[in-house]
């Protein structure tokens, strides 16, 4: 798929016969009871401009609204007939024409639609018309149609016989942006950029559990580090690096699995900047359970199904430091970022961990293991104590943490829990503008604190009933460093869907590559 941007297509017979399907958005409009004329529910800005439409294709606009008793609504469109090819007329809110509120991800949602009509009608061409777009937000909107484009041709075909073809050979055409040409490349650049590293966090997840175990992170981690060209420094903790570091949490799920453990640390050095703007580290935590069996407190065989994605976290970190090798010259964080990786895989054997058992974190902190099922809140007490050392300004998680989330929130929303309501803003208000929806929830230690007390030991792995995605956030909250701004992502609904959306797929999303790169260049 090749993706273009001009600033002007001239609209006639010969050009419709040309381009199989051509787009068009369609504004809400803000008036309450307006009736729209020819396409009710439609902004004046867009019925005006579809006037041209409408002669070029003799009325055929009206006969199908009319047909299909079409209302403009976000998300809502229609195909009308043009001869050799389509125009597909696609709703959006009155919002997206100024970008206000989250209506950005609408434009993405049109391109990962836009896709796949020209996909399903094997078109040559998907011509994409933008001349109603005004002002600043045109580099914003170019960005996120491109996105959406992007990540809707993504497929996984690793293990497939053959693969269509169609894609490859599709022209897309973006015009009506007042954008100059080194403007747009460098969008489009960025919107490559940024979908590419997500879908290299997809196609993590998407792999069989025995064709990515813990070492075949550390592989990928370590191509990172190459393909950085030495701004990225890679370091790897095995099980005798985890013993010396007194990493019991990593080495106690661990000891299940014919595949060792390991701690993953991905330093990226910012650039040095005459800027008198504090230098800032940031340490972005994923968890890396390549398959998660439950251990002994084992889990039901429907859900062990889709627990290949329980390293979703760890995908979504690993995706963002690839994106960040990506950049070059004035593009370069003046930042320091790490990214660390506790991996492992929770199986049975003679040795597993079992229930009672009490493991010594990192930060000399003991666990009492009531369930071999909640063993992510186990390496990540080890990867967030690790993280002390690097004197970090955030600490930001990433977990597919707990089912308690889910029931929550749903398969389509984050927990977000923080120490710091800025800081929870920020990812919130960024993740809408991503995509990515975030709901902030409580951390509440002075309610549940008590339900993560043990007997026997500092702190036990599991609370007696009650709200699990907080407890699973208070659990970790005891081995975050002290004095520093801490967001846990309880990914677990988004991470993984089984139904898909206009521009995501079955299987792994990359859930949080996104957003935690617009995070980083916010800093």
């Amino acid at each position: 798929m090749k993706i273009s941007a001009k600033n002007n297509l001239h609209i006639n017979s010969s050009q419709f016969s040309q381009g199989d399907i051509f787009v068009v958005p369609v504004f809400k409009s803000n008036i309450k009871g307006a009736k729209g004329g020819m396409l009710p529910g439609a902004d004046e800005t867009s019925l005006k401009y579809l006037k041209k439409y409408e002669h070029e294709l003799n009325g055929a606009i009206t006969r199908e609204v009319k047909r299909t008793d079409y209302k403009v609504l976000a998300g809502k469109r229609l195909n009308v007939p043009a001869g050799k090819c389509s125009l597909r007329i696609s709703g959006l809110s009155h919002q997206a024409l100024s970008l206000t509120g989250p209506s950005l991800d609408e434009w993405r949602r049109l391109g990962g639609d836009a896709l796949r009509q020209a996909l399903s009608l094997k078109s040559e061409h998907l011509v994409i018309d933008l001349s109603q777009v005004k002002g600043s937000i045109s580099s914003q909107i170019l960005q996120a149609i491109a996105e959406g484009l992007a990540l809707g041709a993504y497929e996984f075909n690793q293990y497939r016989k053959a693969t269509d073809k169609t894609k490859a050979s599709l022209q897309v055409i973006i015009f009506g942006l007042n954008l100059s040409p080194a403007e747009s490349r460098k969008v489009l650049d960025s919107a490559r950029a940024i979908s590419e590293a997500t879908c290299f966090a997809r196609d993590l997840v998407n792999l069989g559990p025995s064709d990515l175990v813990p070492a075949d992170l550390v592989t990928h981690a370590k191509k990172i580090a190459r393909a950085s060209k030495g701004r990225v420094k890679v370091k790897i903790y095995d099980r005798r690096g985890l013993e010396r570091l007194g990493a019991g949490g990593i080495l106690g799920v661990g000891k299940g699995s014919d595949y060792p453990p390991y701690l993953i640390h991905l330093h990226y050095k910012g650039k040095t900047s005459a800027k008198k703007t504090k230098k800032k580290t940031i340490a972005l935590v994923g968890k890396g359970v390549t398959f998660d069996s439950g251990g002994y407190s084992i889990k039901p065989a429907k859900s062990m199904e889709d627990m290949k994605c329980d390293m979703s976290g760890a995908a979504a970190v690993l995706g963002t430091m690839s994106y960040l090798t990506s950049l070059s010259g004035k593009e370069v964080l003046e930042h320091d970022v790490h990214v660390i990786v506790p991996t492992v895989e929770n199986m049975l054997n003679g040795k597993s961990v079992k229930p009672g058992d009490v493991l010594k974190a990192l930060n000399g902190k003991t666990m009492e293991v009531l369930n071999t099922d909640a063993e992510g809140r186990l390496i990540l007490a080890d990867a967030l104590a690790y993280s002390e050392r690097l004197k970090p300004d955030v600490v930001i998680d990433l977990a597919t943490l707990t089912g308690a989330c889910i029931v929550a929130l749903g398969s389509d929303i984050t927990g977000l829990f923080s120490t710091d309501e800025k800081l929870a803003h920020t990812l919130k208000d960024l993740g809408a503008k991503s995509g990515e929806l975030f709901w902030e929830l409580p951390i509440a230690s002075d309610q549940y604190r008590g339900n993560i007390s043990s007997l026997i030991a500092d702190i036990k792995n599991t609370g007696d009933g009650g709200p699990g995605a907080i407890i699973g956030a208070l659990f970790l909250k005891e081995f975050v460093p002290p004095d520093v701004d801490w967001a846990h992502l309880d990914i677990a609904g988004p991470a993984f869907v089984t139904k898909e959306s206009d521009y995501i797929k079955k299987g792994g999303t990359g859930f949080g590559v996104r957003t935690l790169i617009a995070y980083l260049h916010s800093l």
